[in-house]
């Protein structure tokens, strides 16, 4: 139909491409930034997960990369990142998605962000639990979060607490 508006049937939609020059990533500001403000997660804990958000495909998909050239690539010791990937996966932020031999795989979590439609995201979310991030959400969900199903949903974050010096 030509001459058709966005809203009717075969209308056309104007679109843009973001001016970010390449992919870019959607992120959770409630997690991300609970995330990096938690003392219990040194500098390197969050370069190597900020480094797996923005190589996220943002469906569940692993980072199809060995430890050994992720580890090159952020400058870092194998071994020291091969203990932050256990921590980050024990805390949910990662999650071992497959393998190829001894190699595992890792996806953030998409509580977290990552790339791809909201509904998509919706979808894939359906698999994962909540990051565990010390002081702050303790698995609860994303208050502006669609519904998600039973055992993975939690009634409200709490937040952290300020405590004032006696």
């Amino acid at each position: 139909m030509s001459g058709a508006t966005q809203g009717e049937p075969g209308g056309q939609r104007p679109t843009a491409p973001y001016a970010y020059g390449g992919r870019h990533s959607t992120l959770s500001q409630t997690y991300v930034g609970a995330f990096l403000e938690c003392p219990s997660f040194t500098a390197a804990d969050k370069q190597v997960a900020c480094w797996y958000l923005t190589q996220s495909t943002g469906h569940g998909e692993p980072v199809e990369e060995t430890q050994a050239r992720i580890a090159e690539r952020l400058g870092l010791n194998a071994k020291a990142l091969q203990k932050i990937v256990a921590k980050l996966t024990a805390h949910r932020i990662l999650g071992a998605r497959g393998s190829v031999g001894r190699t595992r795989f890792y996806a953030v979590n998409p509580f977290l962000g990552g790339h791809g439609p909201g509904r998509q995201q919706r979808e894939v979310i359906k698999a994962w639990r909540p990051p565990v991030i010390p002081g702050f959400c303790n698995g609860d969900v994303d208050p502006g979060a669609a519904p998600v199903p039973e055992d993975v949903a939690a009634p409200t974050i709490r937040p952290m607490e300020h405590r004032e010096s006696a």
